[in-house]
């Protein structure tokens, strides 16, 4: 009897775990970035961490919105790839350097930045959101 109830309970959070993943982008952000914050046995990511990595992905879903993607399963490679794109076109806004291809994103700034949403993407293929994680795929296709 004791076990039927531990069983019925373990269904049950596995349930509610599976209701409150969220699927638009923007949700998916917020909770990617708690799931990382509670990190156990692992070392947790300090706040400056944490902070460059939420800018990092709000950049991304913000180009996204743009392209008229909210939602995590609505993501194509033609997307991802026009991201990337994206980054490599990339102007800082650096005062006084207008127009000068210093102000564009470094090699490395462009992938620290797939860097996060390929992690973010790898957490929702394994909560069943997303059935490919396309900035993995391309990063491997292209070598960035």
């Amino acid at each position: 009897m004791a076990e039927l109830r531990e069983n019925r309970e373990a269904e049950e959070k596995a349930a509610a775990a599976a209701v409150s993943v969220p699927t638009s982008i923007v949700s998916f952000i917020g909770y990617h970035l708690a799931c990382k914050a509670e990190v156990v046995g692992r070392r947790r990511p300090s706040q400056r961490e944490l902070n460059l990595l939420r800018t990092r992905l709000i950049h991304a879903g913000m180009f996204f919105r743009r392209q008229g993607i909210h939602d995590l399963r609505e993501l194509t490679p033609g997307v991802v790839t026009a991201y990337t794109e994206h980054l490599h076109e990339e102007v800082r806004n650096v005062p006084g350097h207008a127009g000068r291809r210093v102000n564009y994103l470094s090699p490395a700034t462009q992938r620290k930045y797939l860097a996060a949403l390929r992690n973010m993407l790898k957490r929702a293929r394994s909560k069943g959101l997303i059935h490919a994680n396309f900035v993995a795929d391309i990063v491997a296709v292209d070598g960035c």
